[in-house]
């Protein structure tokens, strides 16, 4: 039971910290990232309060902006992937990661589609992708698939996701069962 309580706090607080800082943290670094392979230059870096990237791009024509653009979203879910996982704390950490990746790329799926949210990186590629509308939502579609894809094999392997019922847990199941 009390291994269950720990377990819980644990993912609650990695889950937190991650939605709050490391998540914010990878998608900005995604930009900045390609951005620099770019050439372009990274004026500002935020984390907090609001997380936001102020690069020089005015050398880098409209694919290379929309490149930088979508590597927000890609780059947290690549890490996601990659991160290799042998305890709790990390399992938690790709769960929660993959989660809020299938969230970022649906919003920015939607985002393509009806052209609702102009802060989304997805809205301002639009501007930038010279090679219509239907390409760049093939391309955010694509990442959704294997954000949700990622996601689902994470919560289908067992022995990623430790399972944690206690005998207090069994013994309520038997008794509601019966």
């Amino acid at each position: 039971m009390k291994k269950d309580c720990f377990n819980a706090a644990v993912f609650v607080f990695i889950s937190l910290l991650t939605a709050v800082l490391i998540y914010p943290f990878l998608h900005e670094s995604g930009h900045s990232i390609v951005a620099v392979l770019l050439k372009a230059n990274v004026a500002e870096f935020q984390l907090l309060p609001v997380p936001y990237i102020l690069c020089d791009v005015s050398q880098i024509g409209n694919i290379g902006r929309s490149i930088i653009g979508m590597a927000g979203n890609f780059f947290p879910m690549i890490i996601s992937i990659l991160v290799p996982s042998n305890c709790f704390a990390v399992k938690s950490f790709r769960c929660t990661l993959k989660g809020i990746s299938v969230l970022a790329m649906g919003i920015s799926l939607v985002s393509v589609c009806f052209m609702i949210n102009e802060q989304d990186d997805f809205y301002q590629v639009v501007s930038y992708w010279n090679y219509g509308k239907m390409s760049l939502l093939v391309i955010a579609l694509i990442g959704l698939i294997l954000a949700v894809v990622s996601l689902f094999f994470e919560l289908l392997r067992k022995e990623r996701i430790p399972h944690t019922t206690s005998k207090t847990t069994n013994k309520i199941i038997t008794i509601i069962h019966q």
